[in-house]
């Protein structure tokens, strides 16, 4: 007859229990995953719950009712509960693990607004196991996809205290929970835009609070003024790891109905000054971004820059839809491109990846052994 079995690794703890749920828990008693019936939850520090499924092949990422999510959260916290009082091996790893149900832990969200304010920060896909500091706020260019969800904010930079300041709250508010973390994430998108030697000294601070590898994003509007490959050298010495760059597209077409001024050859030297600065870069390219108008031009476009980057072990590529869910992109797409369904854009990922390898191999005579991954921008709400 099955039972509940119980892991602890890493600093998270695992339940199965004999209807084959699983719930995943950092050791601050917070729900991480919760899977059920081939349907899987992921939540939020903020305490909201995402349902994460298929529907025709496409992975559909939506945010539950609160009902929805009290009766996962609820069942989670029982399945927690429950193996903490049957004669388990791992039961004694799993007595300090406090039972959170969900009213419980809608006292995050206070703390967490209290810490990050009304917008939730982005993160990238392979960083929702991270700890989210904010050197800045808001971003200095807000017409990118990925700067949108942060319009509404002031651009700002704490000083040096103010952050100090702010990572020691951090910490507090993560408590046992930062077992399960595996980074340190700076942001808003343009923290590494910020005075060098606030940069420097975030940076120290960070490595010396959490011993943990920091990664960030990066501006590729306003970045090219201002930061040389000195600067980046300078950051990897005192801690930055990766570095993850946001490409709508390569096409110049397209990027003038966005009014997005990019330069493309400072974003093609941009990248390469990061990598002769030995930091590992991943790319966040936008599928879908030309429309049903410039769908080819956009897939070569963007494997034509890519392919004059020196991109090589360690780097990744991340296939995202353009939109999430930005009415401002669909407005002007409607308007110039001819807005594409999310099958179109879902049919773009085999060209754009197809079209990434097989440039680099013609303009490098070698193969692309970079992995090039599909995730949505939805999903990655911290």
């Amino acid at each position: 007859m099955p039972e509940f079995s119980v892991k602890v690794n890493n600093g998270i703890v695992s339940v199965v229990s004999p209807e084959v749920e699983v719930a995943n828990f950092d050791m601050g008693g917070r729900l991480l995953h919760f899977t059920t019936k081939g349907i899987m939850y992921r939540r939020s520090l903020e305490n909201d719950l995402f349902r994460i499924g298929w529907k025709d092949d496409l992975r559909v990422v939506e945010k539950v009712s609160v009902e929805e999510a009290r009766t996962v959260t609820d069942r989670s916290a029982e399945m927690l509960e429950t193996s903490q009082n049957i004669e388990l091996k791992e039961s004694s790893l799993l007595r300090d693990v406090p039972v959170r149900r969900y009213d419980e832990l809608e006292k995050d969200r206070v703390s967490f607004n209290d810490l990050y304010g009304r917008i939730s920060p982005v993160i990238p896909p392979d960083q929702l196991n991270t700890i989210y500091v904010g050197l800045t706020s808001g971003c200095k260019w807000n017409r990118s996809t990925l700067c949108k969800s942060y319009s509404e904010r002031e651009y700002t930079t704490l000083d040096i205290d103010e952050f100090r300041s702010h990572v020691d709250r951090v910490k507090t508010f993560m408590g046992r929970g930062l077992s399960a973390r595996r980074s340190v994430f700076i942001g808003d998108p343009n923290s590494l835009n910020a005075d060098q030697k606030v940069l420097e000294d975030a940076l120290d601070y960070i490595v010396q609070t959490f011993h943990l590898p920091v990664y960030s994003f990066l501006d590729i509007f306003t970045m090219p003024k201002t930061k040389r490959m000195a600067h980046f050298q300078l950051m990897k010495r005192h801690g930055l790891e990766r570095v993850y760059v946001a490409i709508e597209t390569g096409d110049y077409r397209i990027i003038r109905q966005f009014n997005e001024h990019t330069n493309i050859s400072e974003t093609i030297n941009l990248v390469n000054n990061l990598k002769m600065s030995k930091i590992p870069v991943s790319l966040v390219v936008m599928v879908g971004t030309g429309g049903v108008k410039f769908q080819r031009e956009h897939v070569s476009g963007t494997a034509n820059i890519i392919s004059q980057m020196d991109l090589g072990p360690g780097d990744m590529i991340y296939l995202s839809p353009i939109g999430s869910g930005d009415p401002s992109y669909n407005e002007i797409a409607a308007r110039n491109f001819g807005e594409m369904t999310d099958n179109e854009v879902h049919s773009q990922l085999k060209p754009m990846t197809e079209a990434i390898k097989n440039v680099y191999s013609d303009m490098n005579g070698k193969e692309f052994l970079v992995p090039i991954s599909f995730f949505d921008l939805s999903e990655s709400v911290y």
